[in-house]
């Protein structure tokens, strides 16, 4: 197990963001978190990525107790998230965007940034991690003039320069076409196995096809965790969620 969660308490006034939530991941799977709006993934990915603290509970990775850390420290004991980028920076090239993600794993300082743009050493992982989720041929390209879809791809590959033991991915496929949508999961499947993936997704298409393990958060509780057969037959689901979708 990668990463345990245990009675985790958040609050936001009068309203339970997190109520007593309990979670368990295993390494090297995709772990999936659904669930309606409003019912606490993206606070619950917050607190697992360092930019909120609970209120009370704890947040054990790697038998590690993490629940004080920042997002920083986080980032160099192997956790990171398509968040914790607060954004690419459009005028750059993607390459450069790469290079600025793996100069921080390096703890260079960005204003050092014109030689460490021609360290061949650091050159060579971003493009590797470029070509690794397939925009290798656009290391060139300035990354505002990309689409949508290759700017969410981007965002992922930043993340991938953590060179992370365990990724956390927010809506990856949010605002994206059919098509765009398709190659996100394309490019996930092909991180099974390798790495280990909690995914906060609302494309329930996408997550059947992508989840080893998928987990149902209602009211900031984890309603039920099982396989895609065990959450689409369970009828606490159905009526919490899977019956709004298809209402």
């Amino acid at each position: 197990m990668i990463l345990k969660v245990e009675n985790l308490n958040k609050s936001f006034g009068g309203i339970l963001a997190s109520r007593n939530l309990d979670l368990q991941v295993e390494e090297h799977e995709v772990h999936a978190i659904v669930g309606p709006n409003g019912g606490g993934k993206t606070t619950l990915m917050a607190q697992l990525s360092g930019l909120s603290k609970p209120d009370s509970g704890k947040i054990l990775f790697k038998d590690r107790n993490i629940t004080p850390l920042s997002t920083h420290k986080r980032v160099h004991i192997g956790l990171a998230s398509s968040f914790q980028i607060t954004s690419i920076i459009q005028s750059m090239t993607m390459l450069d965007n790469i290079l600025l993600a793996v100069q921080s794993l390096q703890g260079h300082s960005y204003k050092f940034w014109a030689p460490v743009s021609g360290d061949a050493g650091m050159r060579e992982t971003a493009l590797n991690v470029l070509e690794n989720v397939g925009l290798g041929r656009q290391a060139d390209t300035v990354a505002g003039k990309s689409s949508h879809g290759e700017q969410r791809q981007l965002e992922i590959a930043m993340a991938l320069a953590l060179e992370p033991d365990l990724l956390l991915l927010d809506e990856p496929t949010s605002g994206m076409s059919k098509e765009e949508s398709g190659e996100m999961v394309r490019l996930l499947k092909k991180m099974k196995g390798e790495k280990t993936i909690l995914l906060i997704e609302h494309d329930l298409d996408a997550v059947f096809a992508l989840a080893d393990t998928t987990s149902v958060l209602v009211d900031g509780r984890i309603l039920a965790t099982g396989t895609a057969e065990q959450i689409r037959s369970n009828p606490k689901v159905q009526q919490a969620y899977l019956g709004e979708e298809t209402a």
